[in-house]
């Protein structure tokens, strides 16, 4: 494995980033039940 890409350029980093930023919010108490975040994690790649 000698292709080495940048971090911001992997799904799972963006996917992990997007899925805590939902609990977050969710926990504050914004209304987060309708957001896929698979769906969003696509749209910031």
């Amino acid at each position: 494995m000698t292709n080495l890409k940048p971090w911001y350029l992997s799904r799972t980093i963006w996917a992990s980033i997007v899925t805590t930023l939902i609990g977050v919010g969710g926990l504050s108490g914004m209304p987060v039940n309708g957001i896929d975040s698979s769906a969003v994690a696509e749209t910031v790649i």
